[in-house]
């Protein structure tokens, strides 16, 4: 049996990105602003914002657990630059950690 050659895929989305919901029920859970509802929200407007087309997908266990955090995988096809990636995640402060001022040492 011969098989034709394979053929390129075509996306009609920008990029995917997987939230993880079971970071939500850890007891070093997210704060507040970082449950998983809340990031794929997030996320989403600020796809929305740069007009880029992206799923967001609320996933079980994505096995990163990070502490106090919501996990999240971005991934886009072939030729997406990663800038996007950080782009999108940089808009969405509920995901990366605010920096904290630095102490006056009087």
């Amino acid at each position: 049996m011969q098989y034709d050659a394979p053929r390129p895929l075509t996306f009609r989305l920008d990029a995917l990105a997987l939230v993880c919901k079971a970071c939500g029920k850890r007891s070093s859970g997210p704060r507040d602003d970082a449950r998983p509802k809340q990031v794929a929200k997030a996320i989403k407007q600020a796809a929305k914002d740069q007009r880029r087309k992206v799923r967001v997908v609320l996933t079980g266990c994505l096995g990163l657990c990070p502490k106090r955090a919501t996990a999240v995988v971005v991934a886009g096809q072939a030729g997406l630059p990663a800038q996007f990636a950080v782009e999108t995640l940089e808009q969405v402060p509920a995901v990366l950690p605010q920096p904290q001022p630095a102490a006056d040492p009087d």
